[in-house]
């Protein structure tokens, strides 16, 4: 995967703009901090300088693990560091433009006024940190199948006749389904949408939840990805990876009178239908 740097957004690198009289207006109430600030900028820098003021992510240069994804993070109110820009509006300042603006059926004028509306984290949301890309999430699910094996060693009573085959008991297989969920990424590795149904040929350590999963116990469903455009009209990838762990691993079944999952044997070996293979894919 791509190198993330995040950085933040200071007010010495916003593009050119003045702050209007009468602004800003501020308030505080039991949700936390509010303030509403009234900029005013060219019309042509409008949408850019929105897009640096609650916050961009970007591609700069080279390709999959040589790649730099930068997030800059939503600027800070000038006087409160825990205040950051949530919102912006746009609208016009100035007469327009009769011809329109570059040729296209909106009108141009010569200035903006952006209204930005800055407030504290409120319950549910995260404060942004220059130390937190806020791109990965990861999360288990637990899970269950069932698994019908031979009847030959049950009975209703001890030492007593088999068990009629339609009265064989399903057992529980406990699993855990494991998805790790990807925020604005430039690429991603192919391997991740070919390499579908296969186990892991080595341990996996899901990195924020800090567990690792043994070699063949996790079943690779799949890249499921989305294309997004950002503000500054960047195309990132959004998407999740998910798998399903399994604590007996995917190339063991049930004997016959067996009590735990076991490997089978073909000419060549070990059996394994669900092919394990490096992961190397995951981010």
């Amino acid at each position: 995967m791509a190198t993330v740097v995040t950085i933040p957004t200071l007010t010495e690198d916003l593009l050119a703009h003045e702050e209007l009289h009468g602004s800003p207006t501020e308030q505080v109430t039991p949700e936390g901090f509010h303030a509403t600030r009234r900029l005013k900028c060219a019309w042509s820098n409008r949408v850019k300088l929105a897009a640096q003021l609650v916050g961009q992510t970007w591609a700069q240069g080279g390709v999959g693990a040589l790649e730099k994804i930068v997030v800059a993070l939503p600027h800070e109110y000038p006087t409160n560091p825990y205040a950051a820009a949530r919102e912006v509006g746009i609208e016009p300042f100035g007469a327009s433009d009769a011809d329109g603006f570059l040729g296209t059926s909106v009108a141009g004028y010569e200035y903006a006024i952006l209204t930005v509306g800055y407030r504290t984290a409120q319950a549910g949301e995260s404060q942004p940190q220059a130390d937190d890309t806020l791109l990965f999430t990861e999360r288990l699910e637990p899970s269950v199948e069932y698994v019908t094996v031979a009847a030959t060693n049950l009975s209703w009573s001890l030492g007593g006749p088999p068990i009629d085959p339609q009265e064989v008991p399903g057992i529980p297989v406990r699993l855990l389904d494991y998805a790790i969920d990807v925020r604005n990424v430039a690429t991603f590795n192919a391997n991740a949408v070919l390499q579908v149904g296969v186990c892991n040929a080595q341990p996996v350590l899901a990195k924020m939840l800090n567990v690792t999963f043994p070699a063949e116990t996790l079943l690779y469903h799949g890249w499921f990805p989305s294309r997004v455009t950002n503000a500054s009209g960047t195309q990132l990838w959004n998407g999740e990876y998910r798998l399903t762990y399994k604590k007996d691993g995917w190339n063991k079944f049930w004997r016959s009178g067996g009590t735990a999952p076991v490997p089978m044997y073909n000419g060549a070996g070990v059996w394994k239908p669900v092919p394990p293979v490096a992961f190397d894919f995951l981010p």
